[in-house]
């Protein structure tokens, strides 16, 4: 990539072709595999050591992610649970170092990338993506489980809530029960104490993700899509089926998102397993 920066991905590999449905499906479907990958990873990496893992689908904020969980992680000894935990974004450095160099190898004879260069590069890309998304660890992601084992926690992300939710509740002069926090480990408490602002920070980078970028790109893209039907320009029956297909997927997405909001909001809160669990 440093000796050709037309292999650096980028958003506009994305756009390899003209048709909105045919990239909806290969993007979305063709990340499946890539995802597994990464699971898989955890996965062996998990067993390697001699734990039961499993794989389960589940939600974090607005995100509809895979959750790799690794029973009795926290029995191993501290040094040999960061391959586990780091396994999956390892991999995804690999599969990123492939599909670029796949893109090279492809190249036509004028050094213009090929159709399968192109859509080599918009994998890369959304690769990338997957392990900038890494980094969200108020999330819940392998980095956070990394962070929580540097750190000597046990139930970090639950007690920094409970220590915002009794800031939220002194800051309004609501009652707080005395005990919240009495079952809180006492290393949890100590880090929840400036964790807990940084839990804040990232909901809040999050939600502002969603309306500076991700809101106004959806909107960009249904507008051009609804503009096929009530443009005034001239419009194919190929456009046309394109765009209503588009629509369809988009919907069912949210479906599924919705699905899993109402999924979380009818469980109830019980005990706590002492696993790992990895997203991705």
């Amino acid at each position: 990539m440093l000796r050709s920066p037309s292999l650096v991905p980028g958003y506009h590999d994305l756009f390899f072709t003209r048709s909105m449905t045919v990239l909806e499906l290969v993007t979305f479907l063709g990340q499946f595999p890539l995802i597994l990958l990464h699971e898989t990873a955890h996965a062996l990496a998990g067993r390697r050591l001699g734990l039961r893992t499993r794989l389960s689908v589940d939600r974090r904020m607005y995100y509809v992610v895979f959750v790799t969980e690794m029973d009795g992680l926290v029995t191993v000894p501290r040094r040999k649970r960061y391959v586990p935990m780091l396994a999956g974004m390892l991999t995804d450095l690999l599969v990123l170092a492939v599909l670029v160099l796949a893109a090279d190898v492809t190249r036509r004879p004028d050094g213009a990338l090929s159709l399968a260069g192109s859509v080599a590069l918009a994998f890369a890309y959304l690769t990338l993506l997957r392990l900038a998304w890494q980094f969200f660890f108020y999330l819940q992601t392998d980095l956070y489980y990394v962070i929580v084992t540097v750190l000597g926690c046990v139930d970090l992300q639950g007690t920094a809530r409970r220590v915002l939710r009794d800031r939220l509740g002194w800051a309004l002069r609501r009652p707080v029960p005395r005990d919240d926090l009495a079952s809180a480990h006492p290393r949890d408490l100590a880090v929840a104490r400036w964790y807990s602002w940084l839990l804040l920070v990232g909901w809040t980078a999050s939600i502002a993700i969603l309306i500076a970028g991700v809101i106004p790109a959806a909107t960009h893209v249904l507008a051009t899509v609804f503009d096929r039907f009530a443009g005034s320009g001239p419009r194919s029956a190929s456009d046309l089926a394109d765009s209503i297909v588009f629509v369809l997927l988009n919907l069912a997405q949210l479906v599924v998102l919705a699905a899993f909001m109402l999924r979380d909001r009818s469980r109830r809160p019980g005990p706590r397993s002492r696993h790992g669990r990895t997203a991705n």
